[in-house]
């Protein structure tokens, strides 16, 4: 006894038929519809992780413009003496430890980025605890002995900004 498709399709009744039909290209559809609707579940789980990355490296890029603005307005406080540049100081360095916590909290679970941030955590806290130590020595021994004792910590501070400028780039090549 074999089997052929007409004998099979020509028992059932007109009814049946197109039921068969329809049944069969339903399935089709269905198929489609899931197969559409797992990749657009993949699109948006990649449009978030890109999203994800973005936001990494706009925040180590404004960390890094406030770590500028730290550095320019205690130096427009030293050439001037005016405190508006003194309360700039201490309201961009605030605002470099709050994007630093961000950064912590927004980084995720790999341990090289985690290294990475710590390096930069380490590296901004240095830079920031010396510019606040210039500033008090402006503040306490006058501007030449503050010249000098921030010339000197320049030379402690570039290689520290060096070191901040590569984990910096480091993390943000690491989210590209």
């Amino acid at each position: 006894m074999s089997f052929e498709p007409r004998n099979f399709f020509s028992k059932l009744n007109l009814a049946q038929q197109g039921l068969f039909l329809v049944s069969v290209l339903l399935a089709m559809e269905l198929l489609f519809v899931g197969i559409l609707a797992y990749q657009v579940q993949l699109a948006q789980v990649e449009a978030d992780r890109e999203e994800f990355h973005r936001r990494i490296v706009s925040q180590t890029q404004n960390l890094q413009n406030l770590v500028y603005d730290c550095v320019q307005a205690l130096t427009s406080y030293a050439k001037t003496h005016d405190k508006v540049y003194s309360l700039e100081f201490d309201t961009t360095s605030a605002e470099v430890k709050t994007t630093l916590d961000e950064l912590k909290s927004k980084i995720g679970n790999s341990k090289k980025r985690k290294a990475i941030l710590a390096r930069i955590d380490a590296s901004v806290r240095t830079g920031i605890a010396a510019l606040v130590e210039g500033r008090h020595a402006f503040e306490e021994k006058g501007p030449v002995e503050a010249l000098k004792e921030l010339s000197r910590s320049k030379n402690a501070l570039t290689p520290v900004f060096k070191e901040l400028l590569t984990d910096v780039a480091d993390l943000q090549s690491e989210e590209q």
